[in-house]
């Protein structure tokens, strides 16, 4: 025999040379499968905390048009599941993680309320978003937009974090054309009065 040579392995040893790297490789999965499976329990368990919702004037959020919409939100909007909320807030409803917020019976913001040189709201100008038969106007803030309703008696805020998709808003407008009628919502360049 040449001793230069490696003499060729038995059947049994060249079976065995695989078995570490099995091994390896089991127990490297086994790792991603726990990391894995701890952030979807994470995730689930933040999605199930409840959304802490500081107060806000909310004057028609005892009104039969805010029960109206409150009564038609859906267990979840779009691929987001609807999550409870604590705090000051009534007549409001939270979806997903970062959490879409509805309110209802707002009060007009500034920004709506706000004239122009003419003496027109900015509530009443053009450039509103119309989407499925409501009439919005966004108001953006870092990390979110706030879209306003403006032809219905009462005012609803949906509040959606950036990046999101326009599917809760369009949801959202579905539910207002269906549960509330449209009105004009200005007069000579004013906002007409809310309910509540």
């Amino acid at each position: 025999m040449d001793p230069d040579t490696d003499p060729a392995p038995a059947d049994g040893a060249r079976g065995r040379n695989w078995r570490p790297w099995v091994a390896a490789g089991a127990g490297l999965l086994a790792v991603v499968v726990v990391i894995v499976l701890a952030g979807v329990v994470r995730s689930a368990a933040q999605d199930a905390e409840p959304v802490v919702l500081a107060g806000v004037e909310q004057p028609g959020a005892a009104t039969a048009a805010c029960a109206s919409v409150m009564a038609a939100l859906p267990d979840q909007l779009g691929d987001l599941q609807r999550r409870a909320t604590l705090g000051d807030a009534t007549a409001a409803a939270a979806w997903g993680n970062p959490a879409v917020v509805l309110r209802c019976g707002i009060s007009d913001p500034i920004q709506m309320t706000q004239t122009n040189a003419q003496g027109v709201q900015a509530g009443c100008e053009a450039g509103l978003t119309d989407i499925s038969g409501v009439s919005w106007m966004q108001i953006s803030d870092v990390g979110q937009s706030t879209y306003l309703d403006v032809d219905r008696t009462v005012r609803i805020a949906l509040t959606l974090p950036d990046g999101l998709g326009s599917a809760p808003i369009q949801d959202i407008s579905a539910i207002v054309q269906q549960t509330l009628p449209r009105r004009e919502p200005c007069s000579g360049g004013q906002l007409l009065p809310l309910d509540g």
